[in-house]
């Protein structure tokens, strides 16, 4: 499994591949916008759903970005997308490594049902032995040498690692972005707090009709919004729903 995973030479970006669309299975297109900032939000519907990880004033929904989680190639596809923020080169020399920590580090939260905002307490303190103990429980192997593997460099290394790591992953923790970020796992389309919703992979395909994302696309939850699309375009792939995007800023579309 490591050896399919992102290294310092070679960094592994996958792209949106739709499977072949069957004319008996489509259903109604999912209309996803993305815009800049709250100013520039288009007429919203009813049925039309605000996903905002800077403002929970302005959101009507999350995403439980854990529960997206099933596996190692699910935590390295978000994380790929999460570290493209990263654009300083001495930081992005790191970029492989942090984004292969981070992943493990969201497998083991989400395989052993913990939260993101442990996740991101584990990432301030530049803690391992807990992921590396619940990788271990649920049999990821692969990860837990990752860990290992990581222990093992040197100290210099390591920091510069988690640097890049805290620079991704410590603006997720206001309490904004987690809450645009949490959910209840096992629950399919929640009512969290009227009318905010969370979404879940078979709530997309048949609940959902419109989702307008609010990010700014300099700040640090570019990367998460990115990786939130991506999931979004896949999910209603899998059930061959059609999906367009639309892109709305200050000034008009």
């Amino acid at each position: 499994m490591s050896a399919q995973r992102p290294t310092r030479e070679r960094i592994v970006m996958r792209e949106v591949i739709l499977p072949t669309a069957r004319t008996d299975t489509i259903s109604d297109e999912l209309v996803l916008t993305v815009v800049d900032e709250p100013s520039a939000l288009p007429s919203v519907g009813a049925d039309r759903l605000i996903w905002c990880p800077a403002s929970a004033a302005t959101g009507t929904c999350s995403w439980n970005l854990l529960a997206a989680i099933s596996s190692a190639a699910d935590a390295d596809s978000i994380c790929e997308h999460l570290f493209t923020v990263v654009v300083d080169d001495a930081a992005m020399f790191f970029v492989p490594e942090a984004s292969l920590l981070t992943a493990n580090l969201m497998l083991a939260a989400a395989r052993g049902g913990r939260t993101l905002g442990e996740v991101i307490a584990w990432v301030r303190g530049g803690q391992l032995a807990p992921a590396a103990a619940l990788l271990e429980s649920v049999g990821e192997a692969g990860a837990v040498e990752d860990l290992e593997a990581f222990a093992a460099s040197s100290p210099g290394e390591q920091a510069a690692i988690w640097a890049v790591v805290r620079q991704v992953m410590l603006p997720l923790g206001a309490p904004a972005t987690l809450r645009a970020l949490g959910g209840r796992p096992m629950q399919g389309f929640t009512l969290a707090e009227p009318p905010h919703v969370v979404l879940f992979a078979y709530s997309v395909p048949h609940l959902v009709e419109a989702i307008t994302i609010v990010v700014d696309p300099r700040s640090p939850l570019a990367g998460v919004a990115n990786a939130f699309r991506a999931w979004l375009v896949v999910t209603a792939a899998r059930s061959y729903r059609p999906v367009r995007v639309l892109r709305s800023t200050v000034g008009g579309r």
